[in-house]
């Protein structure tokens, strides 16, 4: 059995160890503090580093997002844009129909009667070109025209080549620039309001349903309904006794009804 000894506790009193043990402590005591520190500074620029590649994503999602409603809008709007030019551009297109018929409406009839013997003149050695076998022709014309016309007839002739009989008829139904060459089976006319009826038909398909073309005043009957009417009339003498009537058909060999009868 061991000997019993006095237990002595570890402790010193020596000043000098006093003074180490506190160096030690305050040396482990700042170790600590600088690693939590450390640890602390660690965290945060983890944290910032963090925050800033968060960030840097989120800004350019955010600048992605922005850039495609941006290039949605400019599409959306270059459509809407397209359309409205289109839009413009047919209305100016109509509108660029509309007025150069406008003017035309206004200009062509004058030049059409300043020029009407001109016109009734070719049309005239057109036909006659090709009829040289027919023995007679039958032109009606406005009674203004007859006249002048009729001092035409050996140039028209040389022209054309036609040797038949060339008889000159007044119709005041026909406009000064209208004429209507009539043989044994055939007709040629020239109807200026015809002409513009054809023209408004195909510019009124062109634009579609819109407002009318042009102002023009309802023709109670075509060129169809004047030439079947006219050629049941029985036509009088070159000049007229009435402004819308015919004078009396005459019984002599060169009644214009007989003409195209022999």
């Amino acid at each position: 059995m061991s000997a019993i000894k006095k237990y002595i506790p570890p402790i010193s009193f020596d000043e000098n160890d006093i003074e180490k043990e506190a160096e030690e402590q305050a040396r482990i005591e700042l170790a600590e503090r600088q690693h939590m520190e450390s640890l602390i500074e660690n965290a945060r620029q983890e944290g910032f580093e963090q925050g800033r590649t968060k960030g840097t994503e989120d800004a350019r999602a955010e600048g992605a997002h922005m850039a495609s409603q941006a290039l949605n809008n400019i599409q959306h709007q270059l459509i809407e844009l397209g359309n409205i030019q289109a839009s413009i551009f047919e209305e100016s297109r109509d509108y660029a129909i509309k007025a150069s018929l406008t003017v035309a409406r206004k200009i062509l009839p004058t030049l059409s009667r300043k020029n009407a013997l001109a016109e009734i003149k070719g049309l005239m050695i057109t036909c006659l070109d090709r009829l040289l076998a027919e023995p007679r022709i039958l032109v009606r014309v406005n009674e203004r025209t007859q006249g002048e016309l009729q001092t035409h007839i050996e140039d028209i002739s040389d022209q054309s080549g036609y040797h038949g009989k060339i008889s000159i008829v007044a119709n005041n139904k026909l406009d000064d620039a209208d004429c209507r060459v009539e043989w044994a089976d055939g007709i040629a006319e020239r109807n200026i309001k015809e002409i513009w009826n054809e023209i408004d038909s195909i510019i009124k398909i062109y634009l579609g349903d819109q407002e009318e073309v042009l102002a023009q005043p309802d023709q109670s009957e075509t060129a169809k309904d004047q030439l079947n009417a006219e050629t049941q009339e029985t036509e009088g003498s070159s000049t007229e006794a009435a402004p819308d009537e015919l004078p009396p058909p005459e019984t002599g060999p060169d009644d214009p009804e007989h003409l195209l009868g022999d």
